[in-house]
């Protein structure tokens, strides 16, 4: 809540769906790169200043159940990211909309390339799910409203209703596109603690590296304009 008021800063569109760890995932033998160029800098940025901003924090197992606006999410979050647990953030992997191997191809490439574990693949029906679920990994997927507000519908683009109910529980996210292989370390080590919920972005196409792109978000007041 912003300083009492009752009022979240992330509000979340979806009103329903599912999110789930499939059983091993955790104790997988993908996971075996997880210190690879372990001589990469972890933790606090270097241009941090000690800075310290609990704007998000996270929010424990109960009160984050009762604030989820996607079933399990919260549950699912808490086995990705455990207590004393060195990630930072939730990679969502996905897709274009139409083909959800993509996404699972992003998510099996960065568990298995980085070590990352807090990994989730954004489904945008239950059919996709149930696809990523059988090839055992995290998924989630959103349902949102209609134009009308008559009848729940699958959301049009589901990473960014998961991404935002992910930011509203006070967890970080990393939104990596189908395409996109990550290299190196594990990106989920070096985020910086405590400085308030954040998203961050990986472009989906090549051409899309060294562009310039910003974000405007009227509500962040002086800070409402970033780019990258």
């Amino acid at each position: 809540d912003s300083a009492g008021s009752g009022k979240r800063l992330v509000e979340p569109v979806a009103r329903g769906g599912s999110a789930q760890v499939p059983q091993g995932w955790m104790a997988s033998t993908a996971h075996r790169n997880a210190r690879k160029d372990a001589d990469c800098n972890k933790g606090p940025h270097a241009d941090d200043g000690g800075r310290f901003i609990d704007v998000l924090p996270r929010l424990g197992l109960d009160e984050c159940v009762a604030a989820e606006t996607i079933p399990g999410l919260c549950v699912t979050i808490s086995q990705l990211m455990p207590e004393h647990g060195e990630e930072r953030a939730v990679l969502i992997a996905f897709d274009d909309g139409h083909d959800i191997s993509r996404a699972i191809a992003v998510a099996k490439t960065a568990a298995g390339d980085t070590g990352a574990k807090a990994v989730l693949v954004a489904a945008r029906t239950e059919a996709a799910a149930a696809s990523a679920a059988r090839a055992g990994v995290p998924h989630a997927w959103a349902v949102c409203d209609s134009m009308d507000h008559h009848e729940p519908m699958p959301c049009h683009r589901p990473q960014f209703a998961i991404a935002a109910a992910v930011l509203a529980l006070g967890v970080d996210v990393l939104l990596v596109g189908h395409g996109v292989s990550l290299a190196g370390p594990n990106p989920l080590f070096n985020l910086p603690p405590r400085r308030g919920a954040d998203a961050e972005g990986v472009p989906a196409h090549k051409n899309s590296l060294g562009a310039v792109i910003g974000m405007h978000d009227p509500a962040m007041g002086w800070s409402s304009y970033s780019q990258s």
